[in-house]
């Protein structure tokens, strides 16, 4: 039983790598793109919450970090 959700959890963080990735790839193209001071702003935070989110979730399956539901 371990061993089917220590392989979930690699393919699930495989997964997450992979897209954070294409999302560093496509950051840069898309910020070009956009003229509007505004959405340029709203569209970098929205990168960096999600950037964070993955992080956040990324600590918690190597262990680091303890959610309080559990």
């Amino acid at each position: 039983m371990k061993d089917i959700r220590r392989k979930k959890s690699k393919g699930i963080q495989l997964s997450r790598n992979i897209f954070i990735l294409v999302i560093a790839i496509l950051h840069q193209p898309i910020s070009k793109i956009i003229e509007n001071r505004n959405l340029l702003v709203a569209f970098n935070l929205a990168y960096l919450l999600l950037a964070i989110y993955f992080i956040t979730l990324l600590l918690k399956d190597m262990g680091y970090y303890k959610s309080k539901t559990q």
